[in-house]
């Protein structure tokens, strides 16, 4: 007794003093929204935040998963993006998901400045198979064939430090990429508390590729932690985007239990807040949710209204559960008409692609784009071609009904054969 007493000082001792040596906090959400036609959207996000001093080492990592510190510290990385990415998201009947990705797999990254460009493609190729091992990915196809250095369309969303200048992009997407669950177990591992605690335990493999979409991403970034930039904090988030068929499930009314094969057994005990968010916007009382929310969001944005439900996992351990581990479930019970199907305004803006004519000669890609907005809005169409698929710039035709649209700006680069592909940044205003 003397010796377990002992050891679990010990323990407490030993994390108390981790804690105080690493300023981090790792957080874990749940977004679960019914989308029309009967499908549901869930959405998981593991964002973990690391701030770091001038004397500090992306080496000796605490909660961030070393593999990735040393992706910014080998490679001189700024932001980093990568997804993996099954199915096509129907944003005309869905709306917008919370992160956007291609099909298959898409990766693009920023690199800290230097007129060495050779040195760049080299960080560029580098780091890409690195990620391929990590990952189990076919990412190592990636080379400057595929590659591509968008100038408008993606910009950084991480912070200039003082005296730094513009980061250099590199971008490559492999659309044939499939998607399994060799992807998602490392993806897991690099999780504070890998894939047996928390949100992730319901990343079940026989429930997320049985869905009609799914997409799992891995987002980093560096950020300012004080106002004079003297500091940096590093982010990693880590996302998954899953889209499930309700009427495989027998009905309306589904539940996390029901959706994911399995309840939630507590929360991870690393994780600073565990949340879990149920859109409920517009249900008019035709919703019936299974326990009551501990918080009411409301939220209005370009007049649209948004009302959120949210359960803090950690509150339902230390109230309802008495302090000890317990199965956690949201069920929701949809009181309308199964018979009647409803239907969700479009987004504001949506675009669809077909293929017209025949042959090289009178084959044409179409691109048409449907602004659903009250006014004109400012636009930038990104294409990355490959090689092998010649086009010709004096070919692109703009049209809003039989008037023709003049872009704002343009930027074109012609594709050669085994070495590089076409590349086309066009911008433009499509009318109401």
């Amino acid at each position: 007794m003397w010796k377990f007493t002992l050891w679990n000082v010990l323990v407490l001792a030993l994390l108390k003093a981790t804690s105080a040596e690493f300023s981090d906090v790792f957080d874990e959400e749940l977004f679960i929204k019914p989308l029309p036609d009967k499908f549901v959207y869930s959405y998981f996000q593991f964002t973990t935040r690391w701030e770091l001093g001038k004397n500090d080492s992306l080496l000796h990592t605490n909660l961030v998963p070393r593999p990735l510190a040393e992706l910014f510290y080998h490679f001189g990385v700024q932001e980093l993006h990568l997804s993996f990415t099954y199915g096509l998201w129907r944003y005309e009947s869905w709306g917008y998901p919370v992160t956007d990705a291609g099909p298959g797999a898409e990766v693009w990254a920023w690199f800290e400045h230097t007129t060495d460009r050779a040195s760049v493609d080299h960080r560029w190729k580098m780091l890409c198979g690195t990620l391929s091992g990590l990952f189990c990915a076919s990412l190592s196809f990636i080379d400057p064939s595929n590659t591509f250095e968008p100038v408008y369309t993606l910009r950084p969303q991480t912070h200039r430090f003082p005296g730094q200048s513009e980061p250099i992009l590199r971008y490559a997407a492999l659309p044939r990429e499939i998607v399994c669950t060799e992807n998602l177990t490392p993806w897991a591992k690099l999780l504070p508390c890998r894939s047996r605690e928390g949100l992730v335990s319901l990343l079940v493999p026989d429930s997320i590729y049985s869905s009609n979409y799914h997409s799992l991403g891995v987002h980093m970034r560096k950020l300012c932690a004080n106002a004079e930039c003297s500091e940096f904090q590093l982010e990693v988030k880590q996302t998954v985007s899953v889209v499930q068929d309700l009427r495989l499930f027998g009905g309306p009314n589904w539940s996390i239990r029901k959706l994911f094969g399995q309840g939630m057994e507590g929360s991870c005990a690393l994780a600073t807040t565990s949340n879990v968010y149920v859109d409920v916007t517009d249900n008019n009382g035709a919703i019936d949710v299974s326990q009551k929310a501990d918080e009411t969001i409301l939220s209005v944005r370009g007049g649209a209204r948004t009302e959120l439900q949210r359960f803090d996992v950690k509150q339902f351990e230390a109230v309802m559960a008495k302090g000890r581990r317990a199965m956690f479930n949201v069920a929701i019970m949809d009181k309308r008409d199964p018979n009647v199907i409803i239907v969700a305004g479009p987004p504001p803006i949506f675009a669809k692609r077909f293929i017209l004519g025949v042959g090289q000669e009178r084959g044409k890609i179409v691109t048409h784009i449907t602004n659903a907005h009250w006014g004109a809005l400012d636009l930038i169409v990104f294409e990355n071609i490959p090689w092998f698929v010649p086009i010709y710039l004096h070919t692109l035709n703009i049209r809003h009904g039989s008037e023709r649209i003049q872009p704002t700006f343009l930027h074109y680069t012609p594709g050669v054969q085994r070495e590089r592909p076409y590349g086309l940044e066009v911008a433009f205003r499509i009318p109401a």
